[in-house]
């Protein structure tokens, strides 16, 4: 993604210039919190590029999550991007950068956003629609437990036209996705929440 800083608009931040002072934005203070607003770099980085911080250790798997977190409640009020996301549910799947690189899980800890049409284990699949709101899959989807097995952390389930039968992401149900450039305008669809939430 095409940064809009002091570099330039078409900066790309690489991981060799995501600084650890920079990324420590999610870091305890002494009241146990965290900031409200994570680095821009942090947000414009790509997922290539978090990875290899949070594989280098300059980037710890729960205070990125914690960074996100604080952003996605500053902002998902306005854009409703996400049918379901459980913070608490979040933080407590994470591991320790020690335990996914012994168990080989290459991804680290990267908190990742599903089209909530597609199933995952604890999380009810509702297609955005409201009968289908307390369907809890037995199983995960195969790609879900790809990317589970490689470390990946669910970060919520993303909003969408319901049933993904048209083009507006406006669900009667669960409420319309809106642009995150000009929240007058729709996102657009069918995963308009996906799009919103990148």
């Amino acid at each position: 993604m095409s940064a809009n800083s002091k570099k330039g608009k078409n900066h790309r931040y690489s991981a060799s210039n995501i600084t650890p002072d920079l990324v420590a934005i999610g870091s305890h203070t002494k009241d146990g919190d965290y900031d409200n607003y994570p680095s821009e770099q942090i947000l414009e980085a790509s997922a290539t590029e978090i990875v290899a911080q949070l594989h280098s250790g300059d980037l710890q798997p729960k205070d990125y999550a914690q960074q996100l977190i604080s952003h996605i409640q500053a902002n998902e009020k306005r854009l409703n991007a996400l049918i379901t996301f459980e913070p608490k549910r979040v933080l407590a799947s994470i591991k320790t950068l020690r335990q996914y690189q012994k168990n080989r899980e290459c991804l680290n800890g990267l908190p990742v956003v599903i089209l909530d049409a597609i199933d995952v284990v604890d999380y009810p699949t509702t297609g955005a629609t409201p009968f289908l709101r307390k369907s809890y899959p037995k199983q995960n989807a195969p790609v879900i437990q790809r990317l589970v097995s490689a470390g990946a952390v669910i970060l919520g389930k993303a909003n969408l036209h319901e049933l993904m039968w048209s083009v507006t992401s406006d669900s009667a149900y669960f409420g319309p996705v809106h642009n995150p450039w000009n929240t007058t305008l729709l996102a657009g669809g069918s995963s308009g929440g996906s799009a919103a939430a990148v």
